[in-house]
C-alpha cells in the first residue's frame, strides 16, 4: 500500500490585537519628525541642543544694545550659525560661557536649536574664557584699507540692518562721505544761533 505524503500544516490565522481604548502604540523613530536644522552649518549639526536646554551666563560682562543684537540677528538670518557657542556643564542646564549675544539673538528669530561645545569646565575657567572672548572681540583696530577692499564686494542678502551697520562702517574709517543732505542739514543747524561778533566794540550781529 502506498504511503500517503504528509502536508505541511497550515499556520492559524492570528488576527492583529487591537490597541486598548485611549493606548496608542509608541511611533517608530523613524515617524518621529526630525528638528529642522538647516540654519546650522553642516560641520556644526551634531553639537545642536535644544535652546530650551541651555541658559546665558548670569555674570556675562557683555553688554548687548537692542540695535547690537538686531545685528546679530541680521547675521544669523542671512548667513545661519557658522560659529558654535561653548557652555559649561558645571550648572544644569548648561550655561553659555561664549555666545551669549549669539544666543539671545536666535532666540529672537524664533530658533529652536543652537549648536552649542558642552564643556566640563570649572567656574575660574569659565571666567576666564567670558572675560577673553568679550575683551578680544572689542575695540577693534580696523585696517581701513582691507575693510575698503572688503567692502567692494559683499553680499548682504539686501538685508537692511546689515546694510546699515557696514555703511556705518564705511563713515567710520572714511571710506564714503556721509549724505550730502546730513551736511547740509548739519550745516544748518549750526547757524541758527550763529552771530557775528564786532572786533573793535564787541556787538554782536545776528548773522544773515
Amino acid at each position: 500500500m502506498a504511503k500517503r505524503e504528509r502536508l505541511t500544516p497550515i499556520p492559524k490565522h492570528k488576527p492583529a490585537r487591537r490597541a486598548r481604548a485611549g493606548v496608542h502604540a509608541p511611533a517608530p523613530a523613524a515617524v518621529l519628525a526630525a528638528p529642522d536644522l538647516a540654519h546650522i552649518a553642516e560641520s556644526l549639526r551634531p553639537l545642536a541642543v535644544p535652546v530650551e536646554r541651555l541658559q546665558l551666563h548670569p555674570k556675562n560682562p557683555r553688554r548687548h544694545s537692542e540695535a547690537h543684537l538686531e545685528q546679530l540677528a541680521g547675521s544669523l538670518r542671512v548667513n545661519g550659525q557658522a560659529k558654535n557657542l561653548v557652555a559649561s556643564t558645571r550648572t544644569d542646564p548648561p550655561t553659555i560661557v561664549c555666545g551669549n549675544g549669539t544666543y539671545r539673538a536666535a532666540l529672537l528669530l524664533g530658533w529652536t536649536h543652537v549648536a552649542a561645545s558642552l564643556m566640563p569646565l570649572s567656574e575660574a575657567r569659565e571666567n576666564q574664557l567670558a572675560m577673553i572672548d568679550n575683551v578680544t572681540g572689542a575695540d577693534p583696530d580696523w585696517d581701513d584699507q582691507a575693510v575698503k577692499d572688503l567692502l567692494a564686494d559683499v553680499d548682504t542678502g539686501n538685508d537692511e540692518v546689515l546694510d546699515k551697520m557696514l555703511a556705518e562702517l564705511a563713515e567710520e574709517c572714511g571710506i564714503v562721505e556721509k549724505d550730502d543732505n546730513d551736511n547740509d542739514n548739519d550745516k544748518a543747524s549750526a547757524n541758527v544761533d550763529a552771530k557775528i561778533v564786532c572786533p573793535e566794540c564787541g556787538h554782536e550781529f545776528e548773522a544773515p
